[in-house]
């Protein structure tokens, strides 16, 4: 009963153009057997977020993490630890 307003608003409400303005990093994940979410929407988040990383999980549906733990485990763990590594060698700030 409740979503359904909000499903109604969904069309017209959109995000994209704040993606530039994201400055932290990011890894895009999509399932290529999702049907919820097309990786070709997804691919938006990708193009529109400056320096963001793209991965699409074969095989998995919507759950890639309980589809397949290990995958999504090491697919997230590598993205973080770039991250944290390029974080780390930023001059402080003053």
């Amino acid at each position: 009963m409740y979503a359904f307003p909000t499903l109604d608003a969904m069309p017209v409400w959109s995000s994209t153009d704040w993606l530039k303005d994201l400055k932290m990093p990011t890894l895009v994940i999509v399932d290529d057997k999702n049907r919820s979410t097309r990786p070709s929407v997804s691919v938006v988040l990708w193009e529109g977020i400056p320096g963001s990383e793209f991965c699409i999980l074969r095989g998995c549906a919507h759950g890639a993490h309980l589809e397949k733990p290990d995958l999504f485990n090491l697919v997230v763990g590598n993205f973080l630890s770039t991250a944290l590594r390029a974080h780390r060698t930023l001059p402080a700030a003053a």
